[in-house]
């Protein structure tokens, strides 16, 4: 026999600073489905709701994952609100001598959780968000398929406020003096980076069913990728003249409208991309505590000594501190800055550097004669040896509109959503600027019908199952 559930009602906004709250109302489970309702009215909205469950004093056997209605996503309007929470799903027969504490959170628009997931499959309410890959509605967080297929995973990089060192020592293997000078930095938000780069599938769902690689596979890479169709080619998308300006119907504008324009997708600067690459390390490659040996190098980087000559799967390899894969090796990553030689200014610090201002080195298409300014990649790839993999490396090699089949992408994204309130979210070529808000997030999903699909993201399949929850005997409801 099935224990009941015994709630109490727990509502979390934030005290610091003014933004949404919420509060919890009841929580009532049904005798004979065995599903729980949450209802809880938003104040102050919008924001981004999530739930979590667990034994008052106790640990929870898995987080509250298969849930319907307002939650891991923006709900807006000062109103009553339902979460339904599917018990028997997550946490089976398992039973508790003591009350459940039923806490839901209330996040500012532009201080959302720590993982923002893009369904790319839909076109419309296709953004969800979640405290850790432990709250994913499917089993085995981030490494599961559909992260590498149909969805686009997003980690919050820790970024606002902290002074960290762009560049490598003078003593570092495989340094180059002229481009990698030691110079501090500040961001001055955080902001999302993609887990992984951009897969092939992925690509194929953001850009017309395109696909230039040459390295074939669904999970790989995509490669021979320009900085011209993922941004735009004309100087109205000319970073960071035009600030966060790209074509309505590059990689990127196409992306954006598949939210409604609510996420800002983009390319990291090199200051973005090198501070989410290290995850707090200052050593040559980015394990976690950092490396140096050609060894750490073989765990986090596809180089020409262990990738065979071509690119692999992403997310093989060790992630960093902060969760991200190939950061480093696998393909060269575009980065949204113009080329520059030498980024040290002479200044102690400096603040959201964007990069040069306007083209400084060019590069020429000898097929059809044309010339181009050169954008900055970083990470190296498959092609080049372990020294060249390291997260101080930069590269110039190429303009914006010429490729190699060591050529993709990683995406980036502030923390905002369009239309966040009590935010100052301005987007200026120097970067994002976003008020401190409390902590907190609001999520809202349709409410369920009585079947519920189920979708294969490798194959594409499709199928149809009942919610299947066996009958128990009793109900207790405690409120506080």
């Amino acid at each position: 026999m099935k224990r009941m559930l015994c709630f109490v009602c727990v509502g979390l906004a934030g005290a610091l600073f003014a933004g949404p709250t919420v509060t919890v109302n009841s929580v009532v489970q049904d005798p004979v489905s065995r599903t729980v309702t949450v209802t809880y009215t938003l104040t102050d909205g919008p924001a981004v709701v999530t739930l979590d469950v667990k034994p008052v004093g106790g640990t929870a056997p898995s987080a509250a994952r298969s849930l319907a209605g307002d939650v891991n996503r923006k709900v807006t309007g000062d109103a009553q609100h339902t979460i339904t929470w599917y018990p028997d799903n997550d946490w089976g027969d398992v039973a508790f001598d003591v009350a459940l504490q039923a806490t839901v959170t209330a996040w500012p628009l532009a201080a959302p959780p720590d993982y923002m997931v893009v369904d790319l499959n839909v076109a419309d309410d296709n953004i969800r968000y979640y405290p850790s890959p432990a709250h994913f509605p499917w089993d085995g967080g981030v490494s599961n398929i559909v992260c590498k297929v149909g969805k686009l995973v997003m980690r919050r990089i820790p970024a606002a406020g902290v002074r960290w060192t762009m560049g490598s020592p003078s003593n570092e293997g495989g340094r180059d003096a002229a481009t990698e000078g030691q110079h501090d930095v500040v961001l001055t938000d955080d902001y999302y980076m993609g887990v992984y780069e951009v897969t092939q599938r992925q690509y194929r769902y953001m850009y017309n069913n395109k696909d230039p690689s040459e390295f074939k596979g669904d999970l790989r890479p995509v490669e021979c990728t320009y900085y011209v169709n993922i941004r735009g080619n004309n100087p109205d998308y000319d970073w960071p003249a035009t600030g966060f300006a790209v074509d309505p119907a590059s990689v990127l504008g196409l992306l954006r409208a598949k939210t409604g324009d609510a996420i800002m997708f983009d390319l990291p600067t090199e200051a973005e991309w090198e501070y989410a690459c290290r995850a707090g390390t200052t050593t040559s490659y980015n394990n976690i505590g950092g490396g140096t040996s050609y060894a750490d190098a073989e765990k986090v980087a596809w180089h020409s000594s262990n990738a065979a000559s071509h690119t692999h799967e992403v997310g093989l390899l060790e992630p960093n501190a902060w969760g991200l894969y190939d950061m480093l090796g696998n393909v060269r990553e575009w980065c949204r800055d113009w080329w520059q030689t030498n980024l040290v200014t002479g200044a102690a610090v400096v603040t959201n550097p964007p990069g040069a201002s306007a083209a400084v080195e060019f590069w020429t298409n000898t097929k059809n004669n044309t010339t181009w300014g050169k954008r900055s990649l970083r990470g190296w790839g498959w092609y080049w040896s372990a020294n060249y993999c390291r997260s101080a490396r930069r590269d110039d090699r190429m303009g914006a509109a010429d490729t190699r089949n060591s050529m993709g992408f990683r995406l980036w994204a502030p923390l905002a959503q369009a239309g966040a309130t009590g935010s100052t979210n301005v987007c200026v070529a120097t970067g994002v600027t976003v008020t401190p808000q409390m902590a907190g997030a609001v999520s809202a999903v349709s409410n369920p019908p009585a079947e519920t699909e189920m979708r294969d993201e490798a194959t594409e399949s499709f199928a149809v199952a009942w919610l299947d929850f066996s009958p128990f005997v009793g109900m207790i409801i405690f409120i506080q």
